[in-house]
């Protein structure tokens, strides 16, 4: 198996969002918790069921902004852990670029962090 090419750097970095599949406003946001973070994309765990290529919505508070930043992402890995819990990977799509400065900044920030 070859080495796996990464575009971003990675964060590991914990911290609480919540998803949902993209385009329904009718399915209800679960709730999430972050195991890394880059400007392309995010791992995270939750007890919500996906499976792969699945279109997800990701929303979570930046520090220092007053509102949540939602992002529509692509499932491109699931694991499944004991308790029913879930680790996917989700790439991020069409990002603007106001989100994409979002992004860089909260990563520029978490690299700093001790």
């Amino acid at each position: 198996m070859g080495e796996e090419q990464r575009r971003f750097d990675r964060i590991p970095e914990a911290f609480s969002v919540r998803c949902r599949s993209a385009g329904s406003l009718q399915d209800p946001w679960c709730a999430a918790v972050t195991l890394d973070l880059s400007a392309g994309g995010i791992s995270l765990q939750t007890q919500q069921l996906f499976d792969p290529e699945d279109r997800v919505e990701v929303e979570f508070r930046l520090p220092g902004l007053l509102s949540e930043l939602v992002l529509t992402g692509r499932i491109v890995r699931i694991k499944a852990h004991p308790g029913g819990v879930t680790e996917a990977a989700v790439e991020f799509l069409d990002v603007t670029p106001d989100q994409q400065v979002k992004i860089d900044d909260l990563v520029q920030f978490l690299k700093r962090s001790p």
